[in-house]
């Protein structure tokens, strides 16, 4: 018979009941937890998930030195627990020495002092991670997120060291993007202009991201000769990657189609630098638009 049906998880509750479960062997406990803890996270009815983090709390108060029970507990405890549940996971899992960099763990240590509202859980957690990195190397995955709890809880300072320490880890690994975006916006005038160069020495399939946002720079300052070279050398730049990504997005590049088109201010010869740029930039949508655009500037006779 499965052991994933409500019948098997029954007759299991009925050996784990105070009675039997005391005069259980070891191996015993272990086999009838694990299985009832694998039913209710990913077999049970919607309203019996929350027994998973219950049965996960069994098996350590069973087994309080085991470090994978420890992992189980806080994935059970930070997916289905209530807040309390979450914290006493994240207190017992850090008791341990980190065996790995796992970025899972580092995310879930982070959700449990945040469901508690608890910063110095939060510290508590930096530390762990801390010491998990220094051991085993510095992991991807959740870094973005990491920072975001630190800076909620005014911790700001580590918030941004710890962006900056996986920023440049591996720019395809969009983890590396949302880090970056984060420190960018943290800068103001031409530190910002210095820190995209920075990130576009290393071609990734990010380079079109941090080009797009080199470019906006060099827009709002009004020099479209910068503007127009840094869109055609990622242009150029991908042509030489194909198959690989670009990261370039669709609508930061229409609003400066749509801004340019709408302003009263700006010549006609600038407009058509702008709507060249982008037209030959050639990313479907905005290019079209800039295409036509672009025909909107020729004078009457000529359409």
């Amino acid at each position: 018979a499965s052991s994933t049906t409500a019948a098997a998880a029954q007759a299991r509750a009925r050996l784990l009941a105070p009675a039997t479960f005391n005069a259980l062997s070891d191996n015993a406990v272990r086999t009838l937890l694990n299985a009832q803890a694998y039913y209710y996270r990913h077999y049970a009815p919607g309203n019996q998930r929350a027994q998973t983090g219950a049965t996960s709390a069994r098996m350590i108060g069973r087994f309080p030195q085991d470090y994978t029970a420890a992992i189980y507990y806080l994935q059970a405890a930070t997916d289905y627990g209530p807040a309390e549940l979450a914290r006493e996971a994240a207190l017992h899992l850090m008791k341990f020495k980190p065996e790995s960099s796992n970025s899972d763990l580092f995310r879930r240590l982070m959700i449990a002092a945040d469901n508690n509202k608890d910063a110095v859980l939060t510290r508590q957690a930096l530390n762990w991670i801390t010491q998990s990195e220094q051991a085993f190397g510095k992991k991807l995955g959740y870094a973005y997120q990491i920072g975001d709890f630190l800076r909620k809880y005014e911790l700001a300072n580590e918030a941004v060291a710890y962006w900056q320490s996986h920023v440049d880890l591996d720019g395809s690994n969009v983890d590396c993007r949302h880090c970056a975006e984060r420190l960018l916006a943290r800068l103001e005038g031409a530190p910002r202009i210095a820190f995209l160069q920075k990130l576009l020495t290393n071609p990734s399939n990010y380079h079109g991201t941090y080009s797009m946002w080199l470019a906006g720079e060099h827009l709002k300052a009004g020099n479209l000769d910068a503007f127009a070279q840094t869109l055609q050398t990622s242009r150029k730049l991908q042509d030489e990657r194909p198959f690989r990504g670009w990261g370039m997005e669709d609508a930061p590049v229409q609003a400066w189609i749509d801004r340019y088109r709408g302003d009263k201010e700006v010549t006609a010869q600038q407009k058509q630098r702008v709507f060249t740029a982008v037209r030959d930039l050639r990313v479907p949508r905005c290019s079209a638009t800039a295409t036509l655009a672009l025909l909107e500037l020729e004078p009457a006779a000529t359409k």
